[in-house]
């Protein structure tokens, strides 16, 4: 157990570090487990939760510190004895979240999942299965389908959940509710957008109250309304957070790859007014790959790379192939021999091994994340997708004006218990503990529109930024034809619903050969979409930008260990709005920064000093010179590579 003592602890003004602030939040919340521990052994489950709801109130003021001590170590500003018993503290938590998590399951009403339990007395149950074990009580959103009991209301306040927010079909009072209660789905939509715009949450949750007046299919729209409000509005940010420094740091360790590239827009006349074939991996693919061979050499396919070894199997080689996930994906391409007409079409911060898997024919284009990698080579504005490579796919296809698009395999949903095709027995197996992401707010309409599928979480966005896109390639490209032939899984709204088999009868008709490129059209594609001129006048623009970060920021610190005066604080306010200025034409520089200093932003709530918040700007500057620097360096790199060592035409 963490000792009591506290009396010889240094202060925060001597470590820098609120460390002994932390131990005495961790030391209570220890002995408050400890109480808790006892009373569930003593079957005294009403002690057990009223000492669980203290617990909880605790840990909303420690949740930011957990992840930082998590990975906190002994520096000459900390001691190690603290940090010691700050990490003993913590494991005692996660011992008793384990606990919490095995015994939690005895309170589930029926079949619904943790995130839509319907109940109406277990107000303090119904929340701890709301709510993650780490609740941002400031940042998290907690949608309540149905009136809220009086105790879930004071549960609510008392635990200090500030951003909810719920919908009944009863009559709403207004000094009950707070503004906070919807009547119609469309405000409470409206009311989530305004909501998450500056201030997304990372932790969502949806939970179900009894409300007679709503059924479940209501309950089910509310759910849906709910989710796609949040996904309208930043579905992808808590991927680009995890994602931000390979996403960085593979982007502009790519540019030697991307100097040899080809962008899109130079495809567009060689392609357009094909038909085009997306092939992805879901479970349907089963009932109609058959048909792809005998059209492989009328139609443009394009095969995300999750769908490469099916294809394979049955002797198809796509045209064009996907990848758009930062990961190393090289599995995907195991036993699928290359072939010099194939086309990779990547993004620009896709994992290195990606560029190297022997394609002589890559495609890049830069996402919104990298839009200083489109700038650097002049390329048009905007990326493709939202970051899932079957919508990439998608618009891939309908950017290179082709006359149809017809989608195979994608189910956007789990079919007989599974995600993937049965040509891929090895992802299947893999996805299978996480099929287990499925709920009641998690189904869709069907193909055939006269059932409901099930669909896992991130499959649930997935098909509506299909249904998103189709309503946008409808104004954007009246003429394009869009047809699901995946013959299963979900229905998608503004495709057309017709067999791959029907879809052939219907149009083979009007196809002729797929357009194929020459070896020396390719070498004209890519000097067409590379100006080494261009490249050479923007790369000097940057470097002369980091150089400026860099001087920027040593002249900030020289300031920062200056004495306190007004002077001094004008100066400091004079130089970060120039930091700003300077890093501004890298927008996806801060990313790293911006994770990197989560801690930082946490230890400025509990300085004591302007010594302390200086030492803490002082850890950001530094952190912001890494960057730079390692940013700089490359850059040079990538300059004695491609450019000639900085000689190139002008």
């Amino acid at each position: 157990m963490i000792q009591n003592s506290m009396t010889s602890a240094p202060t925060s003004s001597t470590i820098g570090l609120p460390l002994p602030y932390a131990l005495r939040i961790v030391e209570l919340v220890a002995a408050k487990m400890v109480d808790a521990l006892r009373a569930y052994i003593s079957k005294d489950y009403l002690a057990y939760w009223h000492i669980h709801d203290q617990i909880r109130r605790l840990r909303a003021e420690l949740s930011d510190l957990i992840r930082y001590a998590n990975e906190i170590e002994p520096t000459s500003t900390t001691t190690t004895e603290h940090v010691e018993q700050l990490k003993i503290g913590l494991q005692i938590i996660r011992q008793f979240d384990a606990f919490y998590e095995s015994e939690k399951d005895r309170y589930r009403e029926g079949d619904l999942s943790p995130a839509l339990v319907s109940t109406r007395a277990e107000a303090n149950w119904l929340i701890e299965y709301a709510l993650l074990k780490e609740w941002n009580f400031e940042a998290d959103y907690l949608v309540v389908i149905g009136m809220p009991s009086p105790a879930l209301f004071e549960a609510l306040i008392q635990r200090d959940v500030r951003r909810w927010c719920f919908y009944s079909g009863l009559e709403l009072c207004d000094a009950q509710t707070d503004g906070r209660g919807f009547q119609s789905i469309e405000h409470l939509s409206d009311h989530l957008k305004r909501e998450f715009v500056g201030a997304f949450p990372k932790s969502f949750s949806i939970c179900s109250v009894a409300d007679e007046s709503l059924n479940d299919e209501k309950r089910y729209e509310v759910a849906i309304s709910s989710n796609l409000a949040r996904i309208d509005v930043g579905s992808s940010v808590n991927t680009i957070d995890y994602f931000a420094e390979a996403l960085l740091w593979q982007g502009i360790g790519n540019l030697p790859f991307i100097f040899e590239s080809v962008h899109p827009s130079c495809l567009v006349d060689i392609y357009r007014n094909a038909p085009a074939l997306i092939v992805s991996p879901g479970p349907s693919l089963d009932r109609n790959i058959h048909l792809i061979p005998s059209i492989q050499n009328q139609v443009l396919i394009v095969a995300v790379a999750q769908a490469l070894k099916a294809l394979h199997s049955v002797g198809v080689t796509p045209h064009i192939i996907c990848v758009v996930d930062p990961q190393d994906l090289r599995t995907l391409f195991e036993g699928v021999p290359v072939f010099n007409h194939q086309i990779l079409f990547l993004k620009a911060s896709c994992h290195p091994a990606m560029f190297r898997l022997g394609y002589n024919r890559i495609c890049v284009y830069a996402g919104s994340e990298e839009s200083w990698i489109g700038r650097l080579f002049g390329w048009p504005v905007g990326g493709f997708g939202v970051g899932t490579v079957s919508i990439s796919a998608l618009e891939l296809a309908a950017y290179l004006q082709v006359k149809s698009i017809a989608l195979v395999g994608q189910d956007l949903a789990i079919t007989d218990g599974k995600r993937y095709t049965a040509l891929q027995p090895r992802e299947n197996e893999e996805y299978e503990p996480l099929l287990k992401n499925t709920s009641f707010a998690n189904r869709l309409l069907s193909y055939d529109k006269e059932h409901y599928v099930p669909t896992t979480t991130d499959l649930f966005v997935f098909h509506h930024y299909f249904e998103k896109y189709a309503s946008e390639f409808a104004k954007r490209y009246p003429k394009l034809d869009l047809i699901n032939a995946t013959e299963g899984g979900a229905y998608i709204a503004g495709f057309r619903h017709v067999s791959l088999e029907q879809f052939i009868v219907e149009d083979q008709h009007s196809w002729s050969v797929a357009p194929t490129i020459i070896d020396e059209e390719w070498d004209r594609l890519r000097a067409r979409s590379v100006d080494a001129s261009l490249i050479g006048r923007v790369y000097d623009q940057m470097y002369s930008s980091l150089e400026a970060i860099l001087d920027l920021s040593a002249s900030y610190k020289a300031i920062l260990v200056t004495a306190v005066s007004d002077e001094r604080r004008l100066r400091l306010i004079d130089y970060e709005r120039r930091l700003v200025d300077a890093i501004a034409p890298f927008p996806f520089f801060s990313m790293p920064v911006r994770k990197n200093m989560e801690h930082v932003r946490v230890l400025a709530r509990y300085v004591e000093s302007e010594a302390e918040l200086d030492r803490l700007m002082i850890e950001v500057i530094d952190l912001l010179n890494g960057i730079a620097e390692r940013f700089l360096a490359t850059l040079e790199q990538f300059r004695a590579e491609s450019l000639g060592g900085g000689v190139y035409p002008r």
